[in-house]
């Protein structure tokens, strides 16, 4: 059972995050689970109204910097590769593109799938990659650095998108701006709690269902009207069985959102990639990295020989 812990002396005004934190901590302790999920989510939100809100802005600010200098600099290393003109193919998709360090992990340029279909066709390939990346992502790179004329187009989008989150990410950058103790109170009630948190709203992702359609018809769109050859879209890779009992649920949300996709192929016409079915067909263990989440090496080939064969 987590202790109350004090924070402030009494003539010290608390905090009205810390206030709600330790109600949380208190109805818990008292056996009322509901309303310690309800007092953790209000302390959360009001992690906003607590952080300086140009603190906040600068971290938010350095943060996307960095991103965004990992995804320039994956994209020009793939412009360099390229042997000859042709018809360019246009990648966008978030860490899962990118390489990852470890034992039979793609963890060098040549093992991604962006490399291996560029080494396929020889042609231009552009890879938009970004940590954390998200469908509004897509959009925007769709919109602003996307070479889409007589492209082909791969939308491999969805794992941040649809995971429920304990933070959203504003939230998550503010809890790292405040004190260590409180921080710790978060995340002490986090790994406590986790499984009533997530069950309480099961909707509380990056993205809701609705959005990521609307973002995924916008997408197709923005390609076609800038005469794109070829539109396809990937299937997001369900996790384990093993992520259920810390994330309850967690399969059966993925799903949700593959079934948006499927549906979004089937209504616009464009070629869908199932690579959560050739992931598992060929053994999720041998496609996936040791977190279960992000392609191995073995999974960059996967998806690259998905994709080239649906645009012989």
């Amino acid at each position: 059972m987590l202790s109350d812990m004090p924070y402030a002396s009494a003539a010290t005004e608390t905090p009205s995050v810390l206030v709600l934190i330790n109600e949380a901590y208190r109805a818990a302790a008292m056996g009322d689970l509901g309303l310690a999920v309800c007092k953790f989510r209000a302390a959360r939100s009001e992690l906003l109204s607590y952080v300086k809100p140009q603190q906040l802005a600068v971290a938010i600010s350095s943060i996307n910097r960095k991103l965004a200098v990992e995804s320039h600099s994956f994209e020009a290393y793939a412009a360099g590769c390229a042997k000859a003109r042709g018809r360019p193919t246009v990648l966008l998709s978030d860490s899962l593109g990118l390489p990852r360090e470890g034992p039979g992990e793609a963890d060098s340029f040549e093992k991604t799938y962006t490399s291996l279909i560029l080494r396929a066709t020889g042609e231009p390939v552009q890879p938009m990659f970004r940590r954390l990346g998200t469908s509004w992502d897509v959009v925007d790179a769709l919109v602003n650095r996307a070479h889409l004329n007589n492209a082909d187009v791969l939308i491999h989008i969805g794992l941040n998108d649809c995971a429920v989150r304990m933070f959203q990410e504003k939230e998550r950058i503010a809890l790292t701006l405040v004190s260590e103790f409180l921080r710790e109170r978060f995340l002490r009630f986090i790994k406590a709690y986790r499984t009533h948190i997530v069950l309480s709203d099961l909707d509380y992702t990056y993205t809701p269902l609705h959005v990521f359609r609307d973002r995924l018809h916008r997408s197709v769109d923005i390609a076609r009207r800038a005469r794109a050859r070829q539109v396809s879209i990937a299937t997001i890779v369900r996790p384990s069985e093993k992520f259920e009992a810390r994330t309850p649920r967690m399969a059966w949300n993925f799903d949700r959102y593959n079934s948006v996709i499927r549906e979004v192929s089937n209504q616009l016409g464009i070629n869908l990639i199932d690579i959560d079915h050739i992931c598992h067909e060929h053994g999720a263990g041998k496609a996936l990295s040791n977190d279960g989440m992000h392609f191995s090496a073995e999974g960059h080939k996967l998806i690259a020989n998905a994709y080239l064969q649906s645009t012989l």
